[in-house]
């Protein structure tokens, strides 16, 4: 049930990394110079806050097997 949410938490830290190879992959040309700041803030606060929910998710996951009450 980790495993997965390891594996994306893993490639979005990748990103935050390494965005420029990225954001060609997904767009398949490279960002203007007067956009890449932009990009950049932007890249990054949604990759942070996707492993934040990624983070709760796995807390989650390990904690509602012991509440037997939520299930």
């Amino acid at each position: 049930m980790l495993a997965p949410c390891v594996i994306l938490m893993g490639l979005v830290l990748l990103e935050l990394v390494k965005p420029r190879p990225v954001f060609r992959g997904m767009t398949g040309a490279s960002p203007g110079p007067e956009q890449w700041p932009f990009l950049l803030s932007i890249t990054r606060l949604l990759a942070v806050i996707s492993v934040l929910a990624m983070i709760y998710f796995s807390i989650a996951a390990i904690l509602l097997p012991a509440c037997g009450q939520l299930r």
